[in-house]
């Protein structure tokens, strides 16, 4: 068992986790099992806060991976349709239809709820140009909106901001806060100081920025690296 750095590239991004205690790697051993406490409403918070971070991190880095889904699609539905499961059936009924139109289609999709309660859903896609009436009666259950999100803005920075607002909902539970289709490219992580030097080697980098903060796992020093030449 040892311990180290974690590095995540994502498209044109380097980011640089380093755990004060340290991240395991390799097999954990087997402990034995301690009387299970009871956990406080201070502890119960700070674990759903980090939860919250963890599932708006893995939509970062997911978007930040696929740099060609640059278009923001909102679905929302006329009735006041408030189950989560059987509107995700109506979602990825959505979703063969389009596929017919656009075969090599990857989105990832967050539902949320309205205030009055209903559902709606927040996606990404690698649409090329397509008409919003056409849109429209494809998904057929209401109001849609798209548009083109602007070269140079941080996509999944200004997406994992922009959804998933209401992560910690008790609504979610038992269902996912967030899919995607399985063709999407996946972060790079690396553990080996040594491969992500042959790594930055190829593609020139600078640092954007650094700070150290508190977490789950403990005191965390967080670096950003921007890659030139990806």
């Amino acid at each position: 068992m040892e311990y180290k750095t974690k590095w995540i590239v994502t498209g044109n991004e380097v980011e640089v986790y380093k755990n004060s205690v340290g991240i395991k790697i390799g097999k954990r051993k087997r402990k034995k099992r301690k009387p299970i406490k009871k956990i406080t409403d201070d502890a119960s918070k700070k674990l759903k806060e980090f939860a919250v971070y963890r599932s708006r991190r893995a939509i970062k880095w997911r978007i930040n991976s696929n740099p060609d889904m640059t278009k923001f699609l909102t679905l929302t539905f006329a009735e006041n349709l408030t189950d989560l499961k059987s509107c995700n059936e109506k979602f990825k009924a959505f979703i063969r239809k389009l596929k017919k139109i656009k075969t090599d289609l990857k989105y990832l999709v967050i539902p949320e709820f309205q205030k009055r309660g209903a559902v709606h859903y927040h996606a990404l896609l690698n649409l090329d140009y397509i008409d919003q009436k056409q849109l429209a009666d494809l998904w057929g259950h209401g109001f849609i909106k798209i548009k083109n999100i602007k070269d140079g803005i941080n996509i999944g920075l200004y997406v994992s901001k922009y959804i998933g607002k209401d992560l910690e909902d008790e609504r979610y539970f038992h269902n996912k806060k967030h899919f995607c289709s399985r063709n999407l490219s996946k972060p790079q992580i690396f553990y080996s100081a040594q491969e992500i030097d042959n790594f930055l080697r190829l593609n020139s980098s600078s640092l954007a920025y650094e700070k150290t903060f508190k977490s789950y796992y403990g005191l965390i020093k967080y670096q950003l690296y921007k890659i030139g030449n990806l």
